[in-house]
């Protein structure tokens, strides 16, 4: 799909590229790793799934420790499988380490075990923020005509030519989001606990109850020095806020409807739950999880990185497999005022990476640039 034509689906689908402003989170583990993902060949999983020893639930676990064992030296734990399609398994390391250290031992595992497709550091994630929270629509700038603001994205006028689609699920992979009543209309499942999944296992900000069926947004931990963000709530009101209500704000979308996929807490999350959110709501299967009825055409992933990162394997693979399927998955370019090259997910191969703007129209002193930016918006 050319680019013209790819606008002209985001904006049936009533989606405001919504950029990054802010980063409001901080690093809890500070840039530390303290998981590996791992892939074996396809040859080998295979076997490994016909051997006579496959219905015992620990093999595959004393395998895997075994192969890093032998490989490394490290004593790791087995955690879980990741979704199907990406055939990969997320092992937890006897103790965080610095990402230069962990890129060592994935990378001495593939060199002295023949077996592994790819190892790699469970990179961290963290909530990106997007607009101000500001409670009347004559203070939203972003929605109106350039000819008031050079960066706004003429939203009033566009709602002349569509006020989006209810065929159209945009999926908000995030820290989940409350039961707002600015949302409630648009939700897939009518309300914050039944409108999606959640994908975080590990939650010592958050809910604590592990994966389950409800993505609400649980708030900060007892322990947080701050209040929650409410990030997820911010970004599916920018997309799908319901207007002409005669309460709060106005989202870009009057019918599109929003999916929530819990992949983050307010400390932040592992990319490993972060592709599994992404493939569930795609449609398709993750261990675990129900099948996901209401799958979505377009992803959006306000979130980011504390490193300067490559796009993983596991990320680029789970994108190839998506936008395979005709999905659209938009992503922040980051608020590092660096190049985007290195923020990932949104160095990834096919994804939009979108950059931001003031309301002068200049790129905000914060936003990320470079080729790899494919639109910026307020």
């Amino acid at each position: 799909m050319d680019r013209l034509n790819l606008l002209k689906k985001l904006c049936a689908a009533g989606f405001l590229l919504a950029a990054s402003v802010i980063s409001v989170s901080a690093s809890a583990a500070n840039g530390q790793i303290d998981q590996l993902i791992i892939r074996y060949h396809s040859d080998v999983q295979s076997k490994m799934s016909k051997s006579s020893q496959a219905t015992d639930p620990q093999f595959m676990a004393r395998t895997a420790e075994r192969y890093v064992s032998d490989a490394t030296g490290l004593q790791v734990s087995y955690k879980r499988a990741m979704a199907a399609t990406t055939g990969a398994h997320v092992l937890r390391l006897p103790y965080a380490m610095d990402v230069e250290q962990a890129k060592m031992y994935a990378s001495q595992l593939l060199k002295n075990q023949p077996d592994i497709d790819y190892a790699e550091p469970d990179y961290r994630r963290y909530l990106m923020s997007t607009v101000p929270n500001d409670p009347q629509v004559n203070q939203q700038w972003h929605l109106m005509s350039p000819a008031d603001f050079a960066g706004a994205a003429n939203v009033f006028n566009a709602w002349d030519l569509t006020k989006g689609s209810a065929d159209i699920v945009v999926a908000v992979l995030d820290e989940g989001i409350t039961n707002h009543v600015d949302l409630r209309p648009n939700l897939v499942g009518g309300s914050a606990a039944k409108s999606g999944y959640d994908m975080v296992g590990d939650d010592p900000a958050g809910d604590g109850d592990g994966r389950d069926a409800d993505p609400s947004n649980p708030g900060a931990s007892k322990s947080a020095a701050e209040g929650s963000a409410w990030h997820g709530t911010i970004v599916g009101g920018l997309i799908a806020a319901r207007p002409d209500n005669g309460k709060f704000v106005a989202g870009v979308g009057w019918n599109t409807r929003l999916s929530a996929v819990r992949i983050l807490s307010e400390a932040g999350g592992y990319l490993s739950d972060q592709v599994d959110g992404m493939l569930w709501a795609g449609g398709e299967k993750v261990s675990g999880a129900p099948e996901n009825n209401n799958p979505a055409l377009i992803l959006n992933l306000s979130i980011g990185t504390d490193n300067f990162e490559t796009c993983s394997r596991t990320e680029q693979n789970a994108v190839n497999l998506l936008t395979k399927k005709g999905i659209s998955i938009v992503v922040a370019a980051g608020n590092e005022n660096r190049n985007v090259e290195g923020s990932a997910p949104a160095n990834c191969t096919g994804v939009i990476s979108v950059s931001g703007v003031t309301k002068e129209g200049a790129r905000a002193p914060f936003a990320n640039y470079g080729e790899l930016n494919d639109i910026a918006a307020p």
